[in-house]
């Protein structure tokens, strides 16, 4: 008996199989569009924006200088975030010798600038309505959550935000050996810096115009500078963080030479301000920098203190000492460009409102990343 049962129980296994199967496609038979139709109800009534805004997988191929330059991270994108792909310059888009063209470069490859970042950039696109903007970015896209990139782009016509083919630019400069080799991202600490002190250089003897760090604000039409390099007087320093340089100019010729032969991986200054100086007196003539200053030179125009950067490096605080920006600007009608000097100011939070002098010039010359600001952390 027990033999019996136990045989029959996989046909009535079988059996159960059957029928279940066979309700399952009476049932699609019979119901199959209004279950369709039911499905397709329910995707249509998510609102379009909602939509737009879920994750969306990166999968652009990371370049091999990104793959020396980023994190292993970069291409992870966080759920709910809004990705941007941007042109990639050269490839897609290529900036014009005969516009007055402003360059920044996001150069430590995050997807993510910062607001002060943004506020350099909104500011020169601000500021000058007649010249052409490029942030330049090195991550393989943008995070637009707050859509602060879109209403900046809306904004400023002559804004673009925009990624490199850095090989094709490079190519067939003196610099495209170091850039090729990965060297100036190797035993470095400052990985980003190096790319940044390279790039600039190609950028302005490609095409022409203005170089400005990120740390820069502008406060003043900048149309007006040609062949110009930021210096301190005091320090008797040239400092390539803020110049305008004419396509195919002596002055960067000359610098990517020397880049080419004494690059330094892991001292900033000598591949910065170190090479600015030394190329100055060189292609002028001169002995020191003050000579050419005061006695002038028809290749490169020193541009002091009060027109650019306003305080030495070792001032830096005084941008960000607390009342002291109600009155700043009209009290500085030289004044082109600040200088925040981000590599010692960096961990110094402005609080909106504080009236700093950072503060007060941010809220005038970059009104939307400063609300954005606002609205996501109330300080830069």
């Amino acid at each position: 008996m027990k033999m019996s049962s136990y045989m029959t129980r996989p046909k009535n296994i079988i059996f159960s199989l059957l029928l279940s199967v066979g309700s399952i496609i009476l049932y699609s038979m019979v119901y199959g569009n209004q279950v369709t139709w039911s499905r397709n109800d329910i995707r249509l009534d998510i609102p379009r924006e909602v939509i737009e805004k879920r994750p969306i997988e990166n999968t652009q191929k990371l370049e091999s200088w990104q793959r020396e330059l980023c994190k292993a991270d970069v291409s992870d994108v966080p759920e709910e975030s809004v990705i941007l792909t941007l042109p990639i310059l050269v490839r897609d888009i290529t900036p014009n010798t005969s516009d007055y063209n402003v360059y920044l470069a996001e150069t430590s490859c995050n997807p993510r600038p910062l607001y002060r970042a943004w506020c350099s950039v909104e500011s020169f696109a601000n500021q000058n309505p007649t010249a052409k903007i490029w942030y330049v970015v090195t991550s393989p896209h943008v995070d637009d959550t707050d859509r602060l990139v879109t209403l900046l782009k809306k904004r400023y016509e002559n804004l673009d935000v925009v990624g490199a083919d850095l090989e094709t630019m490079f190519t067939g400069t003196p610099l495209e050996k170091l850039f090729t080799s990965g060297t100036w991202a190797q035993n470095t600490p400052w990985p980003a810096n190096n790319l940044s002190n390279m790039l600039r250089n190609v950028l302005l003897w490609l095409w022409g115009g203005m170089n400005v760090d990120t740390d820069c604000i502008c406060v003043r039409k900048v149309t007006d500078l040609h062949n110009a390099i930021a210096y301190d007087e005091n320090e008797e320093v040239a400092n390539n963080a803020i110049m305008h340089f004419e396509a195919r100019h002596r002055f960067i010729l000359e610098t990517m030479e020397y880049l080419k032969q004494n690059f330094q991986v892991a001292t900033w200054h000598v591949n910065g301000p170190g090479a600015a100086s030394h190329i100055a007196k060189k292609v002028c003539g001169a002995k020191n920098l003050n000579q050419i200053l005061y006695k002038k030179c028809d290749s490169v125009k020193l541009m002091p203190l009060r027109n650019m950067q306003l305080y030495t490096w070792k001032q830096w605080g005084r941008f960000f000492k607390k009342g002291n920006g109600s009155k700043f600007l009209g009290g500085h009608k030289d004044a082109y460009i600040l200088h925040m000097y981000n590599k010692v100011s960096k961990k110094i939070a402005v609080k909106i409102g504080s009236e700093t002098i950072y503060d007060s010039v941010a809220s005038v010359v970059c009104p939307l990343t400063y609300e954005a600001a606002k609205r996501r952390a109330y300080f830069f």
